[in-house]
């Protein structure tokens, strides 16, 4: 489902963009991987951060930041 193509950078970050399907609306999501994100990095609903041990979605509507301590923190609103 994830689609390689490759698109704009994140604070240096390469993402990719990718078509998930959200509230039965298919949707275009950034796809980064996490151990890529530097610190106090935000990004915009919808999105997918990858890693080694999980997947973690943000939806439309809410934004996700990689804090200092390489913890993520999803919120409401945007970035």
């Amino acid at each position: 489902m994830i689609a390689a193509e490759p698109t704009a950078e994140t604070r240096g970050t390469p993402a990719i963009r990718a078509q998930v399907i959200c509230g039965g609306v298919a949707v275009e999501a950034t796809v980064c991987d996490r151990q890529t994100l530097d610190d106090d990095t935000s990004i915009a609903g919808p999105a997918i951060i990858r890693e080694s041990g999980s997947t973690t979605f943000v939806p439309p509507g809410w934004h996700v930041r990689r804090g200092p301590l390489r913890t993520l923190t999803i919120d409401r609103g945007t970035v």
